[in-house]
């Protein structure tokens, strides 16, 4: 008797349903996130009206006069491009070098009509233009000398060396013998285009090295300072690194005592950077604001309301921060439609009155050293919105702190830390928001985007189990009587 045995294994089915419900799953949690994100994200830049336009409007005002020349100081200027600057590298030199009272500071551009102040690390304008002093051609015409320093910030993103060569050629032509030249963060693209750094030391923004090596190739492009100095040319790196660039002029031309003194008086405390500008900068893209973007509400309209004696470094300190975290809009307003000048001579045009400023979520009162003025705009303003008071939230600036940290505390505690740390990253300054008192935790974006994700497995539950009952229903009525 021969017994024969089977080698056959049961045949193991792959559970096909089940891999596809469970993909179905992962791909719900994760998209349905990506897509109420993305949308929301493109209401909030995209959508007409979202963000301010870079073009200024039209002023048909008169154009004040320019600060009277006083012989005894050298001479300044903040040079603009053909459509404005970058709103935290103009102001900062422009108000260290006026504090520092060395100077006769001025802004020239290639003409003297209302430019844009652009905001450094988000897109769209800030709300807020400025009147050159000068036209390239009025500046020489009435000066008529190469000036002492000329800060060369960065102009906007349309920036062009072709179409901007007007501009560049005027830099190279007042670049005299004794003339120094601070280009600041981005700005230093534009000096490299001029051909003035070429075999020089400098450093500039850390996401421009390859563009201005480029631009540059005989220059020694430094990296981690956050300012270098080669003699009649000092180049600063990232945005606030420009106030340590301004400052260690003010130091080398007049003295440490009197750069500890302007550093005082606009509330920064990181003098240290005088002695050591080496620095480890961290790579802060914009993957954090957009997801913090994405899963926030809708952006805050913030007005920043404007008077004359207010500072520059507390206009920029306002704006860089809260734009570029995405979190808000600002409305630069006046009481009129008119240009405001500042504690040191800038001219300044909000785009908005107090009568046609869009309805506000927030009212501030920007920093300035004309208490009279202020309190005139309070009262104006009060008086047209008696319900929403502009807060003087900045009234600490330039007594131990600037309006850079009083924005990132108060992002620490209407957002949360993360951001308001990211922002201060971002920017470059060095501030430590990790004790902020009250500062918030990203709660409610976290809430979003656990609700965004278990929308997501909803769908597919309720898909999945409507499929399920309508083949139950099918079988049935196949099923004979």
């Amino acid at each position: 008797m021969s017994f024969i045995h089977s080698s056959r294994l049961p045949v193991r089915r792959i559970p096909w349903r089940r891999i596809l419900l469970i993909a179905a799953y992962v791909s719900a949690i994760v998209l349905v996130p990506a897509i109420l994100g993305t949308a929301n994200l493109a209401t909030k830049m995209l959508s007409p009206g979202a963000v301010e336009p870079y073009q200024p409007p039209t002023y048909s005002g008169a154009l004040p006069a320019p600060p009277p020349l006083d012989p005894t100081k050298k001479i300044a200027v903040v040079i603009s491009g053909p459509r404005g600057v970058e709103i935290g590298d103009a102001m900062e030199a422009y108000e260290v070098l006026a504090r520092s009272d060395l100077y006769n500071v001025y802004t020239v551009a290639a003409e003297r009509k209302p430019l844009s102040m652009n905001p450094g690390p988000t897109l769209g304008g800030s709300g807020i233009d400025f009147i050159p002093h000068y036209s390239f051609a009025d500046y020489d015409a009435q000066i008529g000398r190469a000036p002492d320093l000329i800060a060369i910030p960065y102009f906007d993103p349309a920036y062009d060396p072709v179409a901007d060569a007007a501009t560049l050629d005027w830099i190279r032509t007042h670049f005299g013998s004794n003339t120094t030249i601070l280009g600041i963060c981005s700005g230093n693209i534009v000096l490299a285009d001029t051909g003035l750094v070429a075999g020089r030391n400098a450093t500039t923004n850390t996401g421009t090295f390859d563009r201005v090596q480029a631009a540059s190739p005989t220059t020694n492009w430094l990296h981690n300072l956050r300012y270098v100095d080669d003699g009649n040319i000092v180049t600063a790196s990232n945005l606030t690194s420009g106030i340590a660039g301004a400052l260690h002029v003010v130091d080398r031309e007049g003295g440490r005592a009197k750069a500890l003194d302007v550093a005082r008086q606009i509330g920064y405390a990181h003098t240290e950077v005088l002695d050591e500008p080496r620095f480890d900068p961290t790579d802060e893209g914009l993957a954090l604001r957009l997801a913090e973007a994405a899963l926030s509400g809708p952006s805050e309209k913030l007005g920043v309301v404007m008077y004359d004696g207010i500072t520059e470094l507390g206009v920029s300190g306002i704006v860089d921060p809260v734009l570029g975290s995405m979190s808000a809009r600002t409305y630069g307003m006046s009481a009129e439609h008119r240009i405001v000048r500042t504690r040191n001579g800038l001219d300044l045009l909000p785009r908005y009155s107090f009568e046609s400023v869009p309805t506000l979520d927030r009212v501030v009162l920007a920093p300035g050293e004309n208490d009279v003025a202020k309190h005139e705009a309070e009262a104006a303003w009060s008086a047209i919105e008696p319900g929403r008071p502009a807060v003087d939230l900045y009234a600490s600036v330039g007594h131990g702190e600037s309006a850079y940290e009083v924005s990132f505390r108060n992002l620490a505690q209407s957002r949360n830390r993360f951001l308001a740390q990211h922002m201060a990253n971002v920017l470059f300054y060095p501030a430590d928001v990790a004790e902020v008192p009250g500062a918030a935790r990203p709660i409610r974006e976290a809430l979003a985007l656990i609700g965004a994700m278990a929308a997501g497995a909803g769908l597919v539950f309720v898909a999945s189990h409507l499929r399920i009952a309508r083949r139950g229903r099918l079988q049935a009525v196949a099923q004979p009587a």
